[in-house]
């Protein structure tokens, strides 16, 4: 009886140990980009847009995932994020809260990311964040055009 009880034991260390290796989560983000659409260059209020982040994980069910998405400053982000057409430029800000007061990079300079955590419901399973975005007003008389930048999203865990 002794011998049968050792090895019931040994057997569920092994299944214990085979399913700890087993979990390894894999994510990726992505973003569905954001459009101010036009603006007037003079104009004394800012123009607010939204954006969203999606975060999607892959893995055993339940298993949990826990990571963090900062953005950089953006392709011509120096020191602050600008979107340029040709030589002209234009400030924006990109937030975490609807009362943009939280900007949205790498947790340093000022700036907050997000930190957060799930357990897997399914498969893959996908969490949504809202990007609060703020072109500032009173930009001076920049020409009409197309102005473009590109923010990086660093998803780590």
């Amino acid at each position: 009886m002794k011998q049968r009880l050792a090895l019931l034991l040994a057997a569920s260390c092994i299944f214990s140990l085979t399913s700890i290796e087993a979990r390894s989560a894999t994510c990726a983000a992505s973003s569905s980009g954001i459009a101010f659409g036009n603006y007037d260059t003079l104009a004394s209020r800012a123009r607010d847009t939204l954006g969203t982040v999606i975060v999607q994980c892959s893995g055993n069910v339940g298993e949990k995932v826990t990571y963090s998405i900062a953005l950089n400053r953006g392709t011509h982000g120096s020191p602050d994020r600008t979107m340029v057409s040709k030589a002209n430029q234009l400030h924006y800000t990109l937030f975490l809260d609807p009362a943009r007061t939280l900007p949205w990079g790498n947790g340093t300079g000022g700036s907050s990311q997000i930190t957060d955590s799930f357990y897997l419901d399914q498969a893959v399973t996908t969490k949504r964040y809202t990007i609060f975005a703020r072109i500032l007003a009173s930009q001076g008389s920049d020409p009409a055009g197309a102005y473009n930048d590109i923010a990086t999203i660093i998803l780590s865990y």
